[in-house]
C-alpha cells in the first residue's frame, strides 16, 4: 500500500507540471505495479520513481518520467506520460558515448520547454546535465539528484571529461535550482566541488516498508555454517572476484564451517560458476543466480553477515544492500568504496577497499568472536528506524525543495 500523504504542498490553482528524468529505472513496469497499490516485488525499497508517482498525486500534477532503462516501452495517461530512451552506447565512456548523452540531455531539454513544465529533476547519471541551463531562459526550474558520487577512482580523467566536470560545475554554481544527495558522503564531496558558491545541498536516504522485512528471522549462530552473502550484479567491479579470493583462502586454511551465497546476475555468473566448478569451491561457495523476492528473503533469512565488496573501479552510490542488511538484521562488511558505510558504521566491519586478505580477517573476526558479532548484531537493529522515516525519504525531500516554485511567496 502507498503512504498516507501528511500534505506537505499546497495545491496549485493551476495544474503543476513536473518533468522526472531518472536512471535506468523499469518506469513503465513498476507503474503497472502501482497503479495496483503495490510496491515492485523485485525491490525491498520503496523506487524513487515510484515516490514521484506520489509526489505527483499528491499534486495532482501533469508529470513525465524520462528513463534511459534499456528496454524500448512508452506508457501515456490524462495526467502521466512515461518513456524509455535506451542509450545504445551506455557502457561508454568513449566519444559515441558522450555525443548521445549530449544529444539525449538536450532533447531532454526541448521536451521540458515544449512541456511547459514547471521544475525538472535530473539524476545526475545523465552526464551532460549542464545543458539544462538552457531551461533557465524559460524559467523553469532545474533541481539536480545524486545518486552516485561525483568524484571517484572510477572516473577515468580525460580532457573531454574535465570539460564536462567544469561545465557541470559552473551549472551546479550558477543555474541549478537545488540539489538533493543520498547520504552524507556525497553532500560532502559535491560541496567540495562546487565550493561556497552553492546552495545547500539536500540529503535523503532510500526508503522502505516494514512490512517487506516482517519475518525476516534473527540470525540463528546454533547452525554448523557461517552463512556471508552477497546480494547484487555479478560483476568484477563489484567485487565478485573478492569472494573468490576469499572462499580460495579459506580453502587453503581448511576453514570449512564459512559459506559465501552468491545472489544476482551479471556478465561475469558464468565465469563464476566455472571456477567454482574447476577448483571444487562449491562446499564453501554457492552461486545462486537471480532470486525473487520470497527466495531472496529466504537467503536473508539462514544468512549471518552480508558483504558488499565493491571496488574503487566502480562508481558506486548509496548501496540498497546495506541498508537490506541492517533491516534484515545483520551486521555488514563492506569498505569506504561504498558510500553507505558511514550511515551503517555502527554495525559494520569497515576494510580497506579492494583487499581480499582484510576482507577475509573481518569474515572470520565476526565469525569467531561472538561478543563483536553480538555488538554488530544490535547495532544494527538499533539503526533500523531511520530507515523506516519517510521524514527522510527522496519523496519528502523533494517536496520541500519543489513547495515554494509551486506556491513562491
Amino acid at each position: 500500500m502507498h503512504h498516507q500523504k501528511i500534505g506537505t504542498i499546497s495545491h496549485s490553482p493551476k495544474t503543476p507540471r513536473l518533468i522526472y528524468a531518472s536512471g535506468p529505472c523499469d518506469a513503465v513496469r513498476l507503474h503497472t505495479f502501482y497503479q495496483k497499490g503495490e510496491d515492485d516485488p523485485s525491490h525491498f525499497a520503496v523506487i524513487y520513481t515510484q515516490q514521484f508517482f506520489d509526489i505527483c498525486k499528491t499534486l495532482n500534477a501533469k508529470a513525465m518520467v524520462i528513463s534511459w532503462h534499456q528496454r524500448k516501452a512508452q506508457m501515456q495517461s490524462d495526467m502521466l506520460t512515461i518513456q524509455h530512451w535506451p542509450f545504445k552506447f551506455h557502457k561508454g565512456p568513449g566519444l559515441l558515448y558522450h555525443l548521445e548523452q549530449f544529444w539525449k540531455t538536450l532533447k531532454l531539454s526541448m521536451l521540458a520547454i515544449l512541456f511547459r513544465a514547471d521544475a525538472v529533476i535530473v539524476v545526475t547519471s545523465w552526464q551532460h546535465f549542464y545543458i539544462l541551463s538552457l531551461l533557465g531562459l524559460f524559467g523553469i526550474p532545474v533541481i539536480a539528484d545524486f545518486h552516485t558520487k561525483p568524484i571517484s577512482s572510477a572516473n577515468r580523467k580525460t580532457q573531454l571529461t574535465e570539460l564536462i566536470k567544469a561545465l557541470n560545475i559552473h551549472f551546479l554554481t550558477h543555474h541549478c535550482h537545488a540539489i538533493a544527495a543520498v547520504s552524507d558522503d556525497i553532500r560532502e564531496q559535491v560541496q567540495e566541488m562546487v565550493g561556497n558558491t552553492c546552495k545547500p545541498v539536500h540529503v535523503f536516504y532510500p526508503t522502505y516498508r516494514r512490512q517487506r522485512f516482517a519475518g525476516i528471522e534473527p540470525p540463528d549462530r546454533s547452525r554448523p555454517t557461517f552463512n556471508v552473502l552477497f546480494v547484487g550484479r555479478i560483476e568484477e567491479n563489484k567485487g565478485v572476484y573478492i569472494l573468490v579470493e576469499i572462499a580460495r583462502l579459506f580453502a587453503q586454511q581448511h576453514q570449512t564451517n564459512i559459506v559465501f551465497d552468491i545472489c544476482g546476475h551479471g556478465s561475469q555468473i558464468n565465469k563464476i560458476k566455472t571456477i567454482i566448478t574447476e577448483e571444487n569451491l562449491s562446499q564453501s561457495l554457492r552461486c545462486h543466480g537471480q532470486l525473487e523476492h520470497q527466495d531472496l528473503r529466504a537467503m536473508y533469512n539462514r544468512s549471518h553477515v552480508v558483504i558488499v565488496p565493491t571496488k574503487t573501479t566502480f562508481n558506486e552510490g548509496f548501496n540498497k544492500v546495506v541498508l537490506e542488511a541492517i533491516l534484515s538484521g545483520r551486521p555488514v562488511i563492506t569498505s569506504s568504496a561504498c558510500p553507505a558505510l558511514r550511515a551503517v558504521a555502527e554495525a559494520a566491519i569497515a576494510v580497506p577497499p579492494d583487499d581480499a586478505n582484510a576482507y577475509s580477517h573481518a569474515v572470520l573476526s565476526l565469525y569467531q568472536d561472538r561478543d563483536l558479532y553480538s555488538t554488530k548484531q544490535q547495532s544494527a537493529l538499533a539503526l533500523q528506524r531511520k530507515f523506516y522515516d519517510r521524514d527522510k525519504s527522496w519523496e519528502v525531500t523533494l517536496e520541500h525543495i519543489i513547495a515554494p516554485i509551486l506556491s513562491p511567496p
